[in-house]
């Protein structure tokens, strides 16, 4: 192999080695795209979540639901026992 053949088979190696270069930058560039939506998706997410649980509470501490809740319990309680009651009988 003479020197210019030589040159010219690095030059050629030099050559496919930019052009694959170039083509894993691309790829590069995608999968940064693709992480930085997902990361957006995950702070929203973290963000509804976070909502949702102080919403959550908010509705735990409420005492007159609480209160309600109960009533309808003891009223429903009341009903069953009154007719099982009246069935008997």
């Amino acid at each position: 192999m003479s020197c210019v053949d030589h040159e010219c088979h690095v030059c050629q190696v030099k050559q496919q080695v930019h052009e694959e270069m170039e083509r894993k930058d691309g790829e590069l560039g995608e999968v940064r795209r693709q992480a930085s939506a997902i990361q957006a998706e995950n702070t929203d997410l973290k963000q509804r979540l976070d909502k949702a649980e102080k919403t959550g509470t908010a509705i735990k501490q409420l005492p007159i639901m609480g209160s309600k809740l109960q009533i309808t319990r003891l009223n429903k309680d009341t009903c069953n026992s009154k007719e099982s009651s009246v069935l008997e009988k």
